[in-house]
């Protein structure tokens, strides 16, 4: 697509695709705030706050999500002792910019917790809450249930890995919560 550049993003240690880091950075294109749940090393962010003209939040515990299968978990622990502050240093590394500006504001909770911090300081809604965090079914249902008050009218309501056999947790979620939604490669979403 025209005027998006994704190459940073893709520079960055994670699991999303160059034609889903498109889509991000599409849709990050004239918001004024996004809300992203899990961001890891700052893959994803990275593609929303270089086309985003306000603020992300990125909430994340950056202390590990585990999926059903304990994947993500399982890799984490396999990369040894303290791999959760090697992550935290590579995403604030990653985000350096970003963060300095005040573009970029990392949200150290899980994102139960980060809820009320959110909500209560932004007097707005969010353009686009992008939801990709704790994988597991209950967490995802409640992550959607929370946030997607969050979403302001027009704005997108999205996530990611949705419809992966690896993830079955996401789309029963979304499919329970939402119905039927729009979906590109693994990235679900609807308008609000």
């Amino acid at each position: 697509m025209p005027g998006l550049d994704i190459a940073r993003a893709e520079a960055i240690t994670g699991w999303m695709s160059p034609g889903e880091l498109t889509w991000l950075a599409a849709h990050a294109l004239g918001t004024r705030t996004i809300i992203e749940i899990g961001a890891f090393c700052g893959r994803s962010t990275r593609a929303l706050a270089d086309h985003c003209p306000g603020v992300v939040y990125a909430v994340d515990p950056w202390e590990g999500y585990a999926n059903d299968d304990g994947s993500q978990a399982k890799w984490i622990l396999e990369q040894g002792p303290g791999s959760w502050v090697a992550i935290v240093e590579a995403f604030n590394r990653n985000l350096a910019d970003h963060i300095a500006s005040g573009r970029v504001v990392p949200v150290r909770l899980r994102a139960f917790d980060a809820y009320p911090k959110i909500s209560v300081q932004q007097s707005f809604r969010a353009d686009l809450v992008f939801v990709d965090g704790d994988h597991r079914y209950e967490a995802c249902k409640q992550d959607i249930q929370l946030y997607r008050d969050l979403v302001a009218p027009g704005g997108v309501l999205a996530g990611h890995d949705y419809g992966r056999n690896d993830w079955p947790g996401v789309k029963r979620a979304v499919d329970e919560l939402l119905g039927k939604v729009n979906h590109r490669e693994s990235i679900w979403w609807m308008r609000r």
